[in-house]
């Protein structure tokens, strides 16, 4: 029997899947965030429902196609796609148990530039920095992601604080400009971390580290809707403990506002983001 390609969520979708197996519904959950996690559990237990799962559009089929194809065809059993933000240039994801890449593509035309840009970033990102970044190549417009090991670390961390501001240094100098330093973009495996997700970085630039260590608490902590008065005294441990002054500190709080504005448009998470840093600046 075919097995109809199908999407979830119906109006918004953000994973895609031929099969309900076991294997491949227990990948989709792990990779969900939290807020698609409930409404993922009840439309499994619900069975199907227009409104919660749909046959996948025409776009989405041609690039879950392309990837299996760029995959080397695994089955399709053990197999879910995740797909990005709604937009000319969406990207998906496809994730396999049986091969040892992930497969990141275009869903549309317009979003070609975008995965060749990713690429690039990828590639210069393995040689300026190592093994820090996963491996990368390229198969007819489709990226094969070498797979990261182990989980999300939490945002108050120290060893990953540690390792941003001393290790996400470019051999210029200078911080990253990776644009996307949070929790859900690095895997901790013990003491080895991973930075995943580059379609955002510039290498013609670099950043303030201290930014960098900003992005990936003030967002994780935002998203976990933690206190303002945790977040500033882990903030204030983890400076200390890398020498950073409370001047430095402070005017780096500052500019980090206008840093996070510029590169992405007004929304709650943004606006959240920048009253904790602006808390953060008052109390320092």
């Amino acid at each position: 029997m075919n097995h109809p390609l199908s999407q979830f969520p119906s109006r918004q979708p953000r994973c895609v899947m031929r099969y309900s197996q076991p294997s491949a519904t227990m990948l989709i959950y792990r990779s969900l965030s939290i807020r698609f996690r409930v409404s993922y559990r009840f439309a499994t237990m619900a069975g199907p429902s227009s409104r919660w799962w749909s046959n996948a559009s025409v776009e989405v089929s041609d690039a879950w196609d392309r990837a299996i194809v760029a995959l080397g065809r695994p089955s399709e059993k053990s197999t879910y796609g995740l797909i990005g933000g709604p937009g000319p240039s969406q990207t998906m994801v496809l994730v396999s148990a049986d091969v040892d890449s992930v497969a990141k593509l275009n869903i549309f035309s317009m979003g070609a530039t975008r995965i060749k840009n990713e690429y690039i970033n990828l590639v210069v990102a393995k040689k300026d920095l190592g093994a820090i970044t996963p491996s990368a190549t390229m198969h007819e417009g489709v990226i094969l992601i070498g797979k990261a090991r182990g989980r999300h670390p939490r945002w108050d961390d120290p060893f990953v604080h540690e390792w941003i501001l001393k290790r996400l240094l470019l051999p210029a100098g200078g911080g990253v400009a990776h644009h996307d330093i949070t929790p859900w973009n690095v895997l901790r495996a013990g003491s080895t971390l991973t930075l995943i997700d580059w379609e955002a970085a510039d290498f013609q630039k670099t950043v303030n580290p201290i930014h960098n260590l900003l992005d990936y608490v003030l967002r994780g902590a935002v998203v976990k809707r933690e206190p303002a008065r945790r977040v500033c005294r882990t903030l204030a441990r983890s400076m200390k403990n890398a020498g950073i002054t409370l001047r430095e500190a402070r005017e780096a709080t500052r500019g980090y506002i206008e840093y996070r504005s510029s590169l992405c448009k007004s929304d709650a998470l943004l606006d959240l983001t920048c009253r904790y840093a602006n808390y953060i600046e008052l109390v320092l």
